[in-house]
């Protein structure tokens, strides 16, 4: 007998048999108060007044809202499905778009090469501009810089050369 309750399961009391009245009674009252303090009855109270006083525009609005988050529904689903060609991680997604990003960004070779090549130039015309004759460590600092820009000069040149 044990399986058979299981599986059919007992048999659904009636709202007017004795057994169950009082336990019936009792839950009633606990969704009538739950909904008196929620404001769930006025606002049913509401919505039925208006679906008899206007039934087809409130069957309307009613349906209409199903079918639109159906269309939703299936909409999201046919995009998902169309975008599973590729499989791909949360992190292989960031990184595509981070190469995206820096092909964007990147400026050319020849443009940081001219950046650098001005700022050095500027820095040795401010070094040599003093009126006062340079120290030793300003002549070091001048030497040192114009090295870089000899060595800037021979990245931009190798770099039109490869191309």
């Amino acid at each position: 007998m044990g399986w058979k309750k299981l599986i059919i399961g007992e048999k659904m009391p009636d709202k007017d048999d004795p057994k169950y009245k009082a336990q019936r009674e009792s839950e009633v009252n606990a969704g009538r108060e739950v909904a008196k303090a929620l404001g769930v009855d006025k606002a049913a109270k509401r919505t039925q007044r208006v679906a008899i006083k206007y039934p087809k525009t409130f069957l309307v609005v009613v349906f209409g809202f199903v079918i639109v988050c159906l269309g939703y529904n299936v909409y999201q689903m046919v995009r998902v499905y169309n975008h599973q060609d590729v499989p791909q991680t949360a992190v292989e997604r960031q990184d595509v778009l981070l190469r995206q990003r820096r092909k964007l960004s990147k400026p050319s070779n020849e443009t940081i090469y001219n950046e650098q090549e001005k700022m050095l130039a500027d820095e040795v015309d401010a070094i040599t501009a003093k009126g006062a004759e340079m120290t030793f460590e300003d002549s070091l600092r001048v030497k040192i810089l114009l090295e870089q820009l000899v060595r800037i000069n021979n990245l931009k040149q190798d770099s039109h050369d490869n191309r």
